[in-house]
C-alpha cells in the first residue's frame, strides 16, 4: 500500500513555492487600493478624534460662562457634519473594496483555505459568525500564500508566544 502525498492543509502548513498562486497585476492594484483606503480611514479616525476634542473644548468653554463659545459650537457642528460624511463615505468605499479583494484572493487560493470564496465575503455579514470567521479567513489567506504570521504575533495572539518562535 502506497500513500500519496497530500497537499498541505491551510491550517497546518504552507504551500510549496510551486503551489503558490501567481498574482495578477489587477489583483495587486486592488490590494494597493485596499491598503490606501484603510490608511485614509485611519486618517479620518484621527480627524474625528481631533474634531471631538475641539467640540468638548467648545462646550466646556460655554459651560464655564464664555458666551463667545457659541460660535465655536456652531463651527464644531458644521465641521463635524463634513468630517462625518467624508469618514462614512471612505469607510463604505473601503468595505466594498476589501470584500472584493478578499473574494478574489480566496478564489485564487481555492482549496487551500477552510471556506469557499463566497464564505469569505458572507462571513462579514452573518451575525455571530462575523465575530470569528473573518479572522480565520484572513489567517487562512495569509497562510495559503506561504507567509507565516507576522514576527512577534501569532494569529492575533491566539496560539504560542514570541518565546516559542
Amino acid at each position: 500500500m502506497t500513500l500519496s502525498p497530500t497537499p498541505p492543509s491551510s491550517i497546518g502548513g504552507s504551500p510549496s513555492p510551486a503551489q503558490q498562486p501567481a498574482l495578477s497585476r489587477a489583483f495587486v492594484k486592488l490590494a494597493t487600493a485596499t491598503q490606501t483606503l484603510l490608511i485614509i480611514c485611519g486618517g479620518f479616525a484621527v480627524a474625528t478624534i481631533g474634531m471631538e476634542t475641539f467640540g468638548i473644548a467648545a462646550v466646556t468653554a460655554f459651560l464655564d460662562g464664555n458666551d463667545a463659545a457659541v460660535d465655536l459650537i456652531n463651527s464644531y457642528d458644521q465641521a463635524s457634519v463634513a468630517v462625518t460624511i467624508l469618514s462614512a463615505a471612505s469607510l463604505f468605499a473601503t468595505a466594498v473594496v476589501w470584500v472584493i479583494w478578499q473574494y478574489r484572493a480566496a478564489k485564487q487560493v481555492a482549496g487551500l483555505t477552510r471556506r469557499s470564496p463566497g464564505w469569505h465575503v458572507g462571513s462579514w455579514f452573518v451575525p455571530v459568525v462575523s465575530a470569528w470567521f473573518p479572522f480565520q479567513n484572513i489567517t487562512d489567506l495569509w497562510r495559503a500564500v506561504g507567509d507565516h504570521a507576522p514576527r512577534g504575533r501569532s494569529c492575533g495572539g491566539c496560539s504560542g508566544s514570541s518565546a516559542t518562535r
